[in-house]
């Protein structure tokens, strides 16, 4: 069967936004072309990495992979009616197969980053309270924490939109509805 409608396209945003707990606020204007970070020290990389390990980056991004997967079949789905049962947990497995290497290789990408981001003094303090068990406490109740924050979120999702429109058409030329819907003649 030939698909139509990929379904993974989101999937590189997915790996980003639950890598985003390990990312710094990028600077207020990128480095200049010719101007390198310095490198990462060893010390520095092996510090990110503990920090990595600490935050449970792999297994928090492969369970946000798993999350919205439901939401990415359903659209496929949609676009493919005649999607066998088979042919849908062929694309789920190859998926999270491919999305399982991808992690760890994004994370490995990642800690040269992060590690010439932060000072050696920095990643210990880091390493130090995500290895506590108050870190780890953290690490372990978000995820409860951000699913009962959901509901709150959704709710308060209308409201932001409308303001952010808002903000948007005070900015520049908005049409509304009503001034672009056809006119009857008279």
């Amino acid at each position: 069967m030939r698909f139509s409608g990929w379904p993974f396209a989101p999937l590189g945003a997915v790996l980003v936004l639950a890598a985003a707990p390990a990312l710094a606020d990028p600077p207020a204007s990128p480095p200049a072309a010719d101007q390198a970070a310095p490198a990462a020290t060893p010390r520095a990389l092996e510090l990110t990495r503990r920090y990595f390990a600490a935050m449970r980056m792999e297994t928090t991004m492969t369970a946000t992979v798993r999350a919205v997967m439901p939401q990415m079949m359903q659209r496929f789905a949609r676009n493919n009616p005649n999607m066998t049962e088979a042919e849908r947990q062929a694309i789920i497995d190859a998926a999270a197969q491919s999305s399982q290497v991808m992690i760890a290789r994004m994370l490995d990408k990642m800690a040269p980053v992060f590690a010439q981001s932060f000072s050696e003094k920095e990643l210990q303090d880091l390493v130090a309270f995500y290895e506590s068990p108050t870190g780890q406490a953290l690490v372990a109740k978000t995820p409860a924490f951000a699913a009962r924050m959901n509901p709150t979120l959704n709710q308060l999702m209308p409201e932001m939109m409308a303001d952010m429109q808002t903000r948007l058409c005070a900015k520049v030329a908005c049409v509304t509805k009503s001034a672009s819907a056809p006119q009857n003649p008279s």
